[in-house]
């Protein structure tokens, strides 16, 4: 049985427990882990315990206490699937935000490569085409990812699965990518078409260079309906790029790939991540040329699927156009995005327990 929890003098009328984060973002990224705390009063603060999410109070100890001679902490309460799901996609949609205005930029040159050839992909000519609509679906895409996958490692642990194994990490990777290809295909589409090509040209119907209302709405229209026909396509390619990347970093972590050459720590954690994303970002450019083309339904028969895609690509282009923007899609999916993906996650957990809290 559980030990009483200590009692604690109650927070003033209308005023809510402040939340503190346990150190600066240095410190954080340095020992990868960050603390989320509510100060309940000058002895206690309560915090999220990480494996099950549950809120747990602790005596407030000071700085560099040993974990050996830290006094029994109390749970408090179950956090329900609900509240962690909540939680999650929260986090989730917040560090998408930030992560999608940052990269655009780069994602509009890689689809404009492989749409049109390299000599479309001018940094200056509306690289941020499409970003109204790229933000506005980060927020629900991410809570769907993060909620969906925090779902079902919960479902999993209530099973009593090993959720840090392969076969469970890989689950809900999965999981949640084809959840997330569902809420986003339709505005993909639109973005992807916003960014290949100059502003605002998909949405000139008949060429005439004037946009008018009927004529965007029939555009935007258009574009949704196509993409929720692609989904197939845009599950297939997120979802095996996703799993590819999860299974291949836990192989190389297995393995300690990076042996003594790098220092145990975040900067070897970092290595390993980036060099994992790289590789399968490299392999999977041909499922990412034929998102792209299908999703302009340009240099294809519209309708086609991923086979057809490809030999027509081969049929025009060789073998190269498979890989058409290869550094590109490395550059972003495997050195931008996973080089990110530790301060998302600290910055996800944060999110996470304060709401939690």
């Amino acid at each position: 049985l559980s030990p009483p929890v200590p009692s604690s003098p109650p927070p003033l009328p209308g005023i809510k427990p402040p939340l503190r984060t346990q150190s600066n973002v240095t410190d954080a990224i340095l020992k990868n882990k960050v603390t989320v705390r509510r100060v309940d009063s000058a002895l206690f603060e309560t915090v999220i315990e990480p494996s099950s999410l549950n809120p747990v109070r602790q005596f407030r100890l000071p700085k560099g206490w040993p974990r050996s001679l830290r006094p029994p902490r109390w749970k408090l309460k179950d956090t329900d699937v609900k509240d962690a799901a909540i939680a999650g996609a929260m986090g989730g949609a917040v560090t998408e935000l930030a992560r999608t205005a940052v990269l655009h930029p780069v994602s509009t040159v890689k689809t404009r490569i492989q749409a049109k050839g390299p000599k479309a992909a001018s940094l200056t000519n509306f690289t941020f085409a499409g970003l109204g609509p790229a933000l506005a679906i980060s927020l629900p895409s991410a809570a769907t990812w993060f909620g969906c996958r925090d779902l079902v490692k919960d479902v999993m642990s209530n099973a009593g699965m090993d959720t840090k194994g392969l076969v469970a990490v890989v689950v809900a990777s999965a999981a949640a990518g084809l959840a997330d290809s569902v809420v986003r295909s339709p505005v993909d589409t639109i973005v992807t078409r916003a960014q290949a090509g100059a502003q605002g040209e998909w949405l000139d119907l008949d060429g005439d260079g004037e946009v008018t209302f009927s004529e965007g709405v029939e555009a935007v229209t258009t574009a949704v309906k196509d993409g929720l026909s692609k989904i197939p396509v845009l599950a297939l390619s997120d979802v095996l790029y996703a799993v590819l990347r999860t299974a291949t970093l836990f192989g190389l972590n297995s393995i300690d790939f990076f042996g003594d050459v790098l220092p145990k720590g975040i900067l070897k954690d970092e290595a390993t991540l980036v060099f994992a994303a790289c590789v399968c970002a490299a392999a999977t450019t041909p499922l990412d040329v034929a998102r792209t083309r299908l999703l302009l339904e340009r240099r294809v028969r519209k309708g086609a699927g991923i086979l057809e895609c490809w030999g027509e690509v081969l049929k025009e282009e060789g073998p190269g156009g498979l890989f058409r923007g290869l550094w590109l899609r490395v550059a972003y999916n495997g050195i931008l995005v996973a080089s990110l993906i530790p301060l998302r996650a600290l910055g996800y957990v944060a999110v996470r327990d304060a709401v939690l809290l």
